[in-house]
């Protein structure tokens, strides 16, 4: 998943999604809180997954932020990620269940 912008110096670059924030970054174990995912390429996204577990009410803003509402899970840190139109996937983040 990528998508094109212009670099300062003028020239189209491919830019690979990527996330660099999940806010907030822990909370229930029973799910239900809105969460919202910042980063760079992430207007493709089409799903948000916990773990195993897919997140529900995903929600593209842009193509810097993806909000969207955590499933439940069990306690401790899980690794959360997009998943694009094209399948490919983005980097990894950390939300801890409490």
């Amino acid at each position: 998943m990528s998508e094109m912008r212009r670099s300062s110096s003028g020239s189209m670059v491919d830019v690979k999604a990527h996330i660099d924030t999940i806010n907030p970054n822990r909370g229930p174990a029973g799910g239900g809180q809105q969460v919202t995912l910042k980063g760079t390429g992430l207007g493709t996204i089409e799903q948000v997954l916990f773990g195993e577990e897919e997140a529900t009410g995903v929600q593209v803003t842009n193509t810097t932020t993806v909000t969207c509402i955590t499933p439940p899970n069990s306690h401790g840190p899980c690794k959360v990620f997009g998943i694009a139109s094209d399948n490919s996937k983005t980097n990894t983040v950390t939300y801890t269940y409490e």
